[in-house]
């Protein structure tokens, strides 16, 4: 049961990510600053995903110099391939398409890492791959999926590997093939500490080490989806920002706008400064708002306000134009 103190920030954080998610649906300046972070990010990751490719491609090819290895190089073209169709298929939003190339992404890793290499000329027990400790490259995937997926996606990422992982194991636990000799000396040699035989066992997969993988992996995701929606929540932050601003630059000249965007002071603090105030008079204004269209009164008033404003002196001390029509 949680302290009332922590219940209470937890809902007033929820509340406020709703409010935050509410304005930036009706935010403009969000959806292109999200297309744009969502594009940057996924080229990023998608050379990065390349260059990580091809170092283990050297890594592989170093560990296993024969001709199998061709095998696993196959395969990690495909990777490739598959990064950069998630460049291509970049949506911001839910995308079938991108949740496809994803879940493509986990299930080759996961047959990758559980299936043995058909060319390669040994022959052992299935279960003993999950010796060769390949599962960190699960985290490669992870790893370059934060620079270019929302928080949702990276937490939907961490609960479809729990399932292709168990799903994995559970098929070289069920189908794998076995060696009874290799299984029968190693249960005579360690008949004296039975609770060693499964970590040493050829034929096992070690169930416990493959929990302990599932929960750290969805553990990290989760941490990493958190990073992100706080990053996401910095940027809709930023987006509202620039709306204010944009919205003020209607009716203040920028100069004034930038003062008031970058004073560190309150704007209604009381203070003493020379000003200058202009009243422009447009004769036969009112006759002219009453028969035109309100674009074309406000395309007037538009160029007579940035006329005045480049007719003042960009030299003077601090100033603030005031506006009256007539």
């Amino acid at each position: 049961m949680l302290p009332p103190s922590i219940v209470s920030t937890l809902r007033d954080l929820r509340s406020r990510r709703a409010e935050e998610e509410e304005t930036a649906r009706r935010n403009p300046f969000l959806g292109e600053a999200l297309l744009k972070e969502k594009l940057e990010g996924q080229l990023i990751a998608a050379w990065a995903r390349t260059a990580a490719l091809l170092a283990c491609g050297i890594l592989i090819t170093f560990q296993n110099p024969t001709w199998s290895v061709l095998y696993h190089l196959g395969l990690l073209l495909v990777f490739i391939a598959l990064g950069w169709a998630q460049l291509r298929y970049a949506r911001v939003g839910h995308s079938r398409v991108e949740l496809a190339l994803i879940l493509a992404d986990l299930l080759l890793l996961a047959m990758t890492l559980t299936v043995p290499n058909p060319f390669a000329s040994s022959s052992y027990p299935t279960a003993m791959i999950y010796r060769f400790e390949t599962f960190p490259y699960f985290f490669i995937i992870l790893a370059v999926a934060t620079l270019g997926y929302s928080w949702r996606t990276i937490l939907t990422m961490g609960q479809a590997f729990v399932v292709i992982w168990f799903l994995s194991v559970l098929g070289v636990e069920l189908f794998g093939t076995t060696d009874a000799q290799l299984g029968s000396k190693a249960a005579a040699a360690f008949a004296t500490v039975p609770s060693m035989l499964e970590f040493v066992d050829p034929n096992s997969v070690v169930w416990p080490i493959r929990v302990q993988e599932m929960v750290i992996f969805f553990l990290v995701a989760a941490i990493l989806a958190l990073r992100g929606q706080r990053s996401r929540a910095l940027l809709i932050r930023q987006a509202a920002l620039a709306a204010e601003r944009a919205n003020l630059s209607r009716y203040f000249p920028p100069s004034l706008v930038d003062q008031l965007a970058s004073g560190s002071s309150s704007v209604g603090a009381v203070r003493s400064q020379e000003i200058a105030v202009l009243f422009a008079d447009i004769v036969g204004f009112t006759q002219l708002a009453e028969r035109e269209r309100p674009e074309l009164v406000m395309q007037l008033l538009r160029r007579c306000h940035a006329s005045s404003n480049r007719q003042s002196s960009p030299t003077a001390a601090p100033s603030t134009s005031t506006w009256g029509t007539a």
